[in-house]
């Protein structure tokens, strides 16, 4: 079994709705009236938990810090890594004017990074793997990014 894993596009409203719960934007959230550019975008430090037989079954993103992001982010994953991440979200601090992102990926292997672009008005995250990828595996492994997004 081969798993390729292609890039999943953040949405516009995902990459810029990050306003509070009262409904009013953040500081840090682009206009609708910003160009879109194209190239990297600048990331903090990454985090990668994981899990084998974790639950998930197909490649997902989140806002987190939209109301509901981290419910939909572990949405289908299964104890103990969806209290990991869980556990890690609420301890984020991130510097001002950064977005918490969260990505998963399915898979035989653990990224150990991602690289984050922006295209046009979205996102795209894709993994990194230090030693290749396997070809098949005995259980597929479930990996959450954590990304704190600054550009």
């Amino acid at each position: 079994m081969r798993y390729l894993l292609a890039p999943l596009a953040l949405t516009a409203l995902l990459a810029a709705g990050c306003g509070s719960d009262d409904g009013s934007p953040d500081a840090g959230s682009p206009s609708n009236s910003e160009p879109t550019t194209r190239g990297p975008v600048q990331t903090g430090k990454v985090v990668i938990l994981h899990g084998t037989a974790a639950g998930a079954t197909k490649e997902s993103e989140a806002a987190i810090a939209l109301p509901g992001g981290t419910d939909r982010l572990v949405d289908g994953i299964t104890n103990p890594l969806a209290r990991q991440v869980r556990a890690k979200v609420t301890r984020w601090h991130g510097a001002e004017g950064s977005r918490l992102y969260g990505y998963v990926f399915v898979g035989c292997d653990v990224p150990s990074d991602v690289t984050v672009e922006r295209q046009g008005d979205t996102y795209a995250v894709t993994p990194e793997y230090a030693d290749g990828t396997l070809e098949e595996c005995f259980a597929p492994v479930t990996s959450v990014a954590l990304i704190p997004v600054t550009g």
